[in-house]
């Protein structure tokens, strides 16, 4: 009877826990993916800026040679800087992709037609703030507040009784 009553009881927080860890879990996928397109999106910026750098040597270098003031052999390595940063800005687009694609579907934006096109925009940027955390008060959040935990110990408790009620079960 009430063994039961209290397996039950254990039980529907047990559940609670889950739930609550669930959404924890959900939050940080999407907040995760949030932060990795805004990453990189910075690193397509500055593989970007790095082939225009590029590009702008190469025009300086064959004004150079033009003028005499450069060996024509000079281009090869100038040109060859301006293909690997190309191909680097190629794979931080492609990466870019990825990013926004994985973020829409953490969202499920692709559940519905209208978004699957959309480009997606990172607003706030990361605070970038020293933090000084006290290991023990962070031990002892985690062991009151986070939700696994708190399941384990409820799971733990379920079973004690568990145990109980049939240690009585096989008393005459």
């Amino acid at each position: 009877g009430t063994s039961m009553i209290r397996i039950a009881s254990l039980n529907y927080e047990i559940s609670q826990n889950e739930f609550k860890s669930q959404v924890m879990d959900t939050l940080y996928q999407v907040e995760s993916a949030y932060w990795n397109l805004s990453y990189t999106i910075e690193d397509l910026t500055s593989k970007q800026k790095s082939l225009q750098r590029a590009e702008d040597l190469l025009r300086e270098f064959k004004i150079r040679i033009e003028a005499g003031t450069l060996a024509p052999i000079e281009i090869y390595q100038a040109e060859a800087e301006v293909a690997l940063r190309t191909q680097e800005v190629i794979v931080a687009q492609a990466a870019v992709k990825e990013a926004e694609d994985n973020l829409k579907a953490a969202l499920n934006l692709y559940d519905n037609e209208k978004y699957w096109n959309i480009t997606l925009v990172p607003t706030d940027m990361p605070v970038r703030e020293k933090i000084y955390p006290d290991l023990n008060e962070c031990i002892q959040t985690a062991l009151d507040k986070r939700p696994d935990f708190r399941e384990a110990r409820l799971n733990i408790k379920a079973t004690a009784i568990q145990v109980k009620y049939s240690k009585n079960q096989t008393l005459p």
